[in-house]
């Protein structure tokens, strides 16, 4: 099972992933990644990151997924 992260934060990683800007073993530099979104205005991103590096390192290995469930979506909704 992959670390559950809200929809916009899944998307900024995932975009970062698919860019190839990053290698993989680049991605587990947490502290680049973090540079890297805060240099594109995606402080969000870098927030979390920076807040949850062993979730995101995790992440990086099993997976990111988008929290579903509907305290999360409320959330996303409510933030935009």
């Amino acid at each position: 099972m992959g670390v559950k992260l809200n929809t916009k934060i899944f998307n900024v990683i995932r975009q970062v992933m698919k860019s190839n800007l990053f290698t993989l073993s680049e991605m587990r530099n947490y502290d680049a990644v973090e540079s890297y979104l805060r240099t594109v205005k995606e402080t969000e991103t870098a927030d979390w990151i920076k807040n949850n590096k062993v979730d995101y390192l995790t992440g990086l290995l099993s997976g990111f997924e988008i929290d579903n469930d509907q305290e999360a979506q409320l959330k996303d909704i409510h933030s935009n």
